[in-house]
């Protein structure tokens, strides 16, 4: 409101100011001081009115008060992620396709796929996968197990949350595979409604995933040991 304000008084500075010209002798004087006065509320109405604005901007993004989404109205969301799946050419396309559905349905700003790479006791490698570019990792990391939502989710192979993100494992024979990482979900949902859903995810797109590569051994000792994949083999992953 006090930006438009602005706005007029400017036109109304600009407006005295060009009849000033052109008018009688002995009243350009009075219709340069209202120009004057005008060009000073202008400013004082723009200033104000952009503090205003920057403190609007500043308030902590609060997510929707409405009543939170039950079984009911994810029924929906069931049936499309169930079949989104199915479509799906590729395990890749059938880890976007879940992943464009939980964004809307959940209301989420952002989602990530993530390939996991490698797992270790205290760190896990892993890979960015681009809808748009089947096939193309980026943003190759290690991350500590212990440090995030997505870290963790992969080391104890559950959903994981923190204040505005959301991790979900994608599991094949007892192994983290992928991961989707949800961001700034903006709709409330009941937790078994949520929960249900998200198993549901988990579920078909284990049962899609390529089998992971072999587990590493220590040849030392014989023992194989779970939590590790052997290094530099990528013959079980995402295609």
């Amino acid at each position: 409101m006090l930006l438009k304000l602005s706005r007029a008084a400017f036109w109304l500075a600009a407006s005295a100011a060009a009849v000033a010209l052109w008018v009688p002798t002995g009243r350009e004087t009075l219709l340069t001081g209202v120009a004057l006065g005008a060009s000073a509320a202008a400013f004082l109405l723009w200033r104000n009115g952009v503090r205003q604005r920057t403190r609007e901007l500043a308030l902590p993004w609060q997510a929707s008060q409405a009543s939170p989404l039950g079984d009911t109205a994810l029924s929906d969301a069931v049936d499309l992620i169930e079949h989104a799946a199915a479509a799906a050419p590729t395990f890749e396309a059938a880890l976007h396709a879940v992943a464009r559905l939980l964004k809307a349905e959940l209301g989420a700003r952002e989602v990530v796929v993530r390939e996991v790479l490698e797992i270790g006791p205290t760190h896990a490698s892993v890979a960015t996968l681009v809808e748009s570019q089947p096939g193309l990792r980026f943003d190759d990391r290690r991350i500590r197990v212990e440090a995030s939502a997505l870290g963790r989710c992969v080391a104890r192979q559950c959903e994981d949350r923190e204040p505005g993100t959301l991790a979900v494992p994608i599991v094949r024979d007892g192994r983290v595979v992928a991961a989707l990482e949800l961001a700034g979900i903006g709709i409330a949902v009941e937790p078994v409604a949520l929960a249900r859903v998200l198993a549901l995810s988990r579920r078909v797109l284990g049962e899609w995933a390529p089998k992971p590569p072999p587990v590493a051994v220590n040849f030392d000792t014989g023992a194989r040991d779970p939590g590790i994949w052997l290094a530099g083999d990528r013959s079980g992953g995402i295609a």
